[in-house]
């Protein structure tokens, strides 16, 4: 038996793997990870100046010149100020 299942990562969940094992019960499976290239990410890829914006920004955060801010920490500094 084979079966293939298209989720997101947080579909991947307890009841997701007991199902598994109540569907494939004492055989052995083998489990594949593959990331599926949606329309979406092929229109970004197509589009040459928008890709290497990503990109630039995505080596920016590896490279740490990236800071995470908390937005809701923000909202409430600004009203407090009002």
């Amino acid at each position: 038996m084979e079966a293939t299942y298209h989720l997101n990562p947080g579909e991947l969940t307890d009841d997701f793997l007991k199902a598994i094992q109540l569907i494939f019960h004492d055989q052995y499976v083998k489990v594949a990870v593959e990331v599926e290239d949606s329309g979406e990410t092929n229109a970004i890829r197509a589009n040459t100046a928008l890709h290497e914006k990503l990109v630039r920004r995505m080596r920016n955060v590896e490279n740490g010149l990236v800071r995470e801010v908390d937005s809701s920490k923000l909202m409430n500094d600004a009203s407090a100020d009002i």
